[in-house]
């Protein structure tokens, strides 16, 4: 049902032209009557209505005046005006105004009717647009943050894979190439905004420019991917400046944490805000050897400290560096040192 408010001065014509929407069949209600244009502003304000019809001349505020208060508040409410013959010139302005249609006085039924039925099916499809723009920012938000962690992670594959099941999801309804566009302008400037909140405002991203993209829907996917490729790169340039920062944090993390039995990849990873795979990357590729071999040689050269201590038992050091099940230490030692653990403390004549 769609809401109408009917302004004229003459108490005749609003109570006639509301009784003829009232009984029109179309669905509209009326929602209130004004007798000039300054009482009908008010009302729009107070009601929002789908539909004002108004007459032309009106005291304290003209129909003119009133459409384009209403224009400066830039309501939604379609317009219709009501004009006498001599003030056609009037209801020929108003059109120029951007008003819906306008109505002769007196007002014809079977006019009316066909007015409504227009109407209707004009608002019915703004609000179906509406719901589906309202949905669609909704799905938005809800993606933007988890695609955005992807990007923030420098996870290209995780990146693709994303952004491949939100094209499939766009392209459900077979939208044409501007509303497509418009889409993943919508989502792009959220997940930008999530990436500059993370950054402290830091990144100045890529422009995003998606309504001047290509109208091809596959063209538009691999631009959206060729966007967050950009965005990636610009943050691992960022932090190719602090990547001294975020391995003095992975190290002093891993030295503190060593005996943890759950410590791993994903764990420092996560706190030098990388994703696991870079950051393994990044970490051979500036301490020399890999994530599991530098914990690993930590906890092996605590185990020999302490195996120099006769008051540990060898299962007791193995649970003390991390190692839950013994057998994995044994094996673990040996591998590396060369010696089992029992071996190791005959050699320093340990008992």
């Amino acid at each position: 049902m769609y809401t109408v408010i009917v302004a004229d001065d003459e108490y005749m014509v609003k109570r006639s032209l509301s009784k003829l929407i009232e009984t029109s069949g179309e669905p509209f209600r009326v929602a209130g009557e004004a007798e000039d244009g300054q009482e009908a502003l008010e009302l729009a304000d107070r009601l929002s209505p789908d539909l004002i019809i108004t007459d032309i001349r009106m005291p304290v505020m003209d129909g003119l005046e009133l459409i384009e208060a209403l224009k400066h508040r830039k309501g939604t409410a379609e317009i219709v005006v009501l004009s006498g013959y001599d003030d056609f010139g009037y209801a020929q302005r108003a059109l120029r105004a951007g008003v819906f249609d306008y109505l002769l006085k007196p007002v014809k039924p079977q006019l009316l009717v066909a007015l409504l039925q227009r109407l209707s099916d004009k608002l019915g499809k703004n609000r179906h647009a509406a719901t589906k723009r309202s949905e669609w920012l909704q799905y938005s938000r809800n993606k933007a943050g988890p695609l955005a962690e992807r990007i923030w992670l420098l996870n290209r594959e995780e990146v693709q894979a994303g952004l491949s099941g939100l094209h499939a999801d766009l392209m459900e309804d077979e939208p044409e190439p501007a509303e497509l566009k418009e889409r993943y302008s919508d989502l792009l400037t959220l997940v930008t905004a999530e990436l500059e909140n993370r950054s402290g405002g830091t990144i100045a991203s890529a422009a995003i420019e998606p309504l001047t993209w290509p109208d091809a829907a596959e063209r538009i996917a691999e631009a959206a991917v060729a966007y967050a490729d950009a965005v990636m790169e610009e943050l691992r340039a960022t932090r190719k400046w602090g990547t001294q920062h975020y391995l003095h944090r992975a190290v002093e993390h891993i030295r503190e944490h060593y005996a943890k039995p759950t410590l791993d990849l994903q764990e420092v990873a996560d706190l030098c805000e990388m994703s696991p795979s870079y950051f393994s990357r990044v970490f051979k590729q500036e301490i020399g050897v890999s994530f599991i071999h530098y914990l690993t040689g930590l906890r092996l050269d605590q185990a020999k400290a302490l195996l120099e201590d006769p008051r540990y038992k060898t299962y007791e050091i193995a649970q003390t560096i991390g190692y839950e099940d013994y057998p994995h230490f044994a094996k673990m030692f040996k591998k590396q040192i060369g010696l089992s653990p029992s071996e190791y403390r005959k050699r320093l004549g340990i008992k």
